[in-house]
């Protein structure tokens, strides 16, 4: 159905001041998934048209597609076959085009360098909406493509912001925004009296895979890793890639003894993929600490004892984790 910015904006459709009021809204919203959703549904409203798709382009090869029916449902998006050439052409246009089935809005960010070839450099993605009710003069047609163009940068500013926050690699959190999300959960854990684990993680032996299989080769090692972390966390865990292949898990409201059950699941998953590359499965150590009802800590500090217990699982033989327990757990 359609989103809450749009279910009271069904009257006037080409008013200038609902696509002002659209354009604004889009702008709270920072799943991308649900921006995509909302933008749809916002043309659909503000076209009259029967249904609408707003397909993401990078270098002109669509990527992820969404559409939406003129309820706002969600239907599988469709074929609109726009090949490249088409896509440059009303990218750089920069208006609405018209086609005997439907008609296209380009959605460009707007920028002030513009490549030699005349396309701006934040061509994000066109909308394709089937049928058009309602008729444009040239002002309207104008205001249209101003909402493409906040579309646009509501699109930009979320892929910006999972730029700065997730590692491109391994599409976990960015070693900066994994420690400000463990200040946070410090000062949560503190300020509400529940326990918390983290727990430091590394690949063993990683070097060697780098050293005799290539770095791409060891890029299939992380990526796969971090997928069996992702996977086989619960909602409420959080994991960045602290660097090279180690990695940062804050498991809220979990103690030790849950901690080192949810530990045990991760490292037995990472030891069941495979590689063809490699004739041994790949292991890791973990270094996990625990505390409840302690003063806030310095997230540095936190790391550091998690990274100290780390260290003694890889003196002890790798393949292993060792917890340092918060004296307070046991009170």
């Amino acid at each position: 159905m359609h989103t809450n910015l749009l279910s009271n904006l069904s009257v006037e459709p080409n008013n200038p001041r609902i696509h002002l009021r659209l354009s604004l809204a889009l702008y709270g919203i920072s799943d991308l998934r649900r921006l995509l959703g909302a933008i749809v549904d916002a043309f659909v409203l503000v076209t009259g048209a029967e249904g609408g798709q707003v397909t993401l382009f990078d270098r002109f090869v669509p990527r992820l597609s969404l559409a939406h029916d003129k309820s706002g449902s969600s239907v599988e998006p469709f074929e609109t076959n726009i090949p490249p050439s088409a896509v440059y052409e009303i990218a750089r246009k920069h208006k609405v085009c018209f086609a005997s089935a439907g008609f296209y809005i380009p959605l460009v960010a707007p920028s002030t360098v513009e490549e030699s070839l005349g396309l701006p450099n934040m061509t994000l993605g066109i909308f394709y909406g089937e049928g058009f009710s309602v008729r444009y003069d040239q002002e309207q047609l104008e205001s249209l493509e101003i909402l493409a163009a906040h579309a646009a940068m509501a699109i930009e500013n979320i892929r910006l912001n999972h730029m700065s926050t997730v590692d491109h690699l391994t599409e976990l959190y960015r070693r900066r925004f994994i420690m400000d999300l463990l200040s946070l959960e410090l000062h949560r854990s503190y300020r509400h009296r529940y326990p918390v684990t983290v727990m430091m993680m590394d690949i063993d032996r990683f070097k060697s895979v780098n050293d005799q299989h290539g770095h791409v080769a060891g890029d299939k090692v992380l990526c796969r890793v971090a997928q069996a972390l992702k996977k086989g966390s619960r909602k409420e865990d959080l994991i960045g890639r602290y660097g090279g292949d180690e990695f940062l898990l804050i498991l809220p409201h979990t103690g030790t003894h849950g901690a080192v059950l949810i530990t045990e699941r991760l490292c037995e998953s990472i030891r069941n993929i495979r590689f063809d590359f490699l004739e041994v499965p790949v292991t890791v150590s973990a270094g996990l600490v625990s505390f409840r009802n302690a003063d806030p800590r310095e997230p540095e500090e936190v790391v550091r004892q998690a990274d100290a217990a780390l260290y003694k699982a890889k003196s002890l033989g790798r393949n292993m984790s060792v917890v340092i327990p918060d004296p307070n757990l046991s009170r």
